[in-house]
């Protein structure tokens, strides 16, 4: 079996896996990861049955498509409640030094708070994802389809499914220098995509195991002669 690292998706040797410690170490990334929760790229995940309440929905044709549809907002109470401040107060304070900065007659004090305005724009929209965005996936036997929508604005990721290597936990931020998991869907190239980090382990073991199952019996249908 082998392990992958959760950040850059590198191979992690066994040489640089501590099965004592429950550490594993990507030279990559200079840096260590425990064990719990990391799987290998190639290893089928554990069968994990829909937790009961969740509000993840899931719309299943076994090998012909899956659909996923997250709660809106899907990330943690405290990180929401966070941006939203630090929103307010970013933009109560840039925008009001523009504004003085504006009244005056001088362009170099113009020109000079553009970058936290800027800031502050990107930090209100940032709150506003935290609220009010939405997550979905599609697969079939062709394609890997990730949507991310906020109000009117949407953005896509296509790959192809040939391109999916495997299914685990992955990285998705870190908080006070702690990493924080989702659901990392593996690629031959770049990073894992990665989702749901707001969600429950159980939701979001559930969510590794429904995308692995899906994968495999869409990739024995497309050997099948």
């Amino acid at each position: 079996m082998r392990v992958v690292c959760p950040r850059c998706n590198e191979v992690i040797p066994a040489e640089d896996i501590n099965v004592r410690e429950n550490v594993a170490f990507c030279r990559a990334c200079d840096e260590g990861f425990p064990l719990d929760g990391l799987v290998g790229a190639d290893a089928a995940p554990e069968r994990v049955e829909k937790p009961p309440g969740t509000a993840v929905i899931v719309d299943s044709d076994p090998g012909r498509h899956l659909a996923i549809m997250l709660p809106t907002g899907g990330v943690p109470c405290g990180i929401k409640v966070f941006a939203t401040i630090f929103a307010l107060f970013w933009n109560g304070i840039s925008w009001s030094v523009a504004v003085a900065a504006w009244m005056d007659d001088g362009w170099t004090g113009r020109l000079f708070v553009i970058p936290f305005c800027l800031i502050g724009v990107i930090a209100f929209a940032a709150a506003l994802w935290a609220w009010f965005g939405r997550t979905s996936l599609a697969m079939d036997r062709s394609n890997l389809i990730m949507q991310w929508r906020l109000f009117g604005f949407t953005r896509r990721k296509l790959r192809p499914i040939e391109d999916i290597t495997g299914v685990a936990l992955a990285e998705a931020y870190r908080e006070n220098d702690v990493p924080r998991y989702g659901v990392g869907i593996h690629l031959k190239s770049g990073s894992p995509i990665v989702f749901g980090s707001g969600l429950s382990d159980e939701e979001k073991k559930w969510l590794v195991w429904e995308i692995h199952d899906f994968h495999a019996r869409a990739a024995s249908a497309r050997n099948w002669p």
